[in-house]
């Protein structure tokens, strides 16, 4: 019976802490890749691919732009159409 207490209060407690360190990451914003420049801040992989997933999760959350999907598959190509051969030999 100790050993269950033991193993629950330390899952509260990690999840507790997750949580709150999720939480105030999401809600403060990391300077991870951040050019600080006086009163300036420019984060310049924002809106690429490469951005980090703590600045992806607070764009998301602060609503500037939408997530797209991790594995998005390409639009599929235009149809081409064929060009007929003429059957006429050229003179």
């Amino acid at each position: 019976m100790r050993l269950i207490l033991i193993t629950l209060t330390a899952l509260l407690l990690a999840t507790v802490v997750g949580l709150g360190a999720t939480w105030m990451t999401t809600t403060r914003g990391t300077e991870i890749g951040a050019l600080t420049i006086g009163a300036w801040t420019a984060r310049p992989r924002t809106g690429t691919a490469d951005v980090d997933p703590y600045s992806r999760a607070t764009i998301v959350r602060n609503g500037e732009l939408r997530s797209a999907p991790a594995t998005a598959s390409p639009s599929p190509p235009p149809p081409t159409t064929r060009r007929r051969r003429s059957t006429a030999a050229a003179t």
